[in-house]
């Protein structure tokens, strides 16, 4: 353990879920920074959702140390749904395949869980880092902060089970912009947050980022405004019918 003040220690357990499609060139970086975690009371299930590649290979490296499961290719809303619906923690949290976890990301975040049963969902700093093989080239066309940033991303997050049930799960009808409507809905119920001022994730930045090799699909964050903004309206208009 780091020292963190885990009050009542390693009672509840945390589903870890990993959604992975053609993964495998850091895949093992990313399931390996989940095995180094600090706090021990946790699942890793892993949601191979049609890969190609070698991923599949790579899991079977792990053995039962990790729940790999298959599904034909359905999207990383599919995916991360698919791992929620096989997982027995009361805390839920996400790894995007590329990224990595900081080895007291799980203790951070429990020890600010168990202060305060009212406590719904904890966040944390994220670290942008250019992938080291990369390219020089390509390196030369990314912007990245050199400093830590506040991170309302999926490797940043930690939820109650009972939390995420209430915001629902990822909507499947969107193929990049799940995450986004997702905390959209969630920001909609002003839950009670909590913040870990400390790196807790790494986000990885590569020339396969979804965001780019999926470029094509960046209107579906328009429609996910839309969408919200329209939910947003009807709950003022069903606050305003009720007074």
């Amino acid at each position: 353990m780091t020292g963190v003040d885990t009050a009542v220690g390693e009672s509840f357990r945390v589903s870890v879920i990993v959604p992975v499609y053609n993964g495998e060139r850091y895949l093992r970086e990313a399931i390996d920074s989940v095995l180094a975690q600090t706090y021990s009371n946790y699942e890793i299930i892993v949601i191979d959702d049609g890969s190609t590649d070698g991923s599949s290979s790579i899991l079977e490296l792990y053995g039962s140390v990790i729940q790999n499961r298959y599904q034909l290719n359905q999207g990383t809303a599919s995916a991360r749904n698919a791992g929620v619906r096989c997982s027995s923690g009361e805390f839920l949290a996400f790894l995007d395949q590329d990224d990595l976890w900081a080895p007291d990301k799980l203790e951070r975040q429990m020890a600010l869980m168990n202060e305060s049963a009212e406590t719904e969902i904890v966040w944390g700093d994220v670290q942008q880092f250019v992938s080291p093989e990369l390219l020089r080239s390509f390196k030369k066309q990314i912007r990245i902060s050199d400093t830590p940033v506040l991170g309302f991303l999926p490797s940043a997050l930690l939820v109650r089970r009972r939390t995420f049930i209430q915001v629902g799960y990822f909507d499947e009808k969107w193929e990049i912009g799940e995450w986004a409507d997702w905390y959209a809905r969630q920001a909609r119920l002003d839950l009670n947050e909590n913040f870990v001022s400390k790196v807790v994730a790494y986000r990885r930045i590569h020339e396969s980022n979804k965001g780019i090799l999926m470029a094509n699909l960046r209107s579906e964050y328009l429609g996910i405004l839309r969408e919200n903004i329209r939910k947003l309206k009807e709950n003022s208009n069903e606050l305003i019918r009720g007074r």
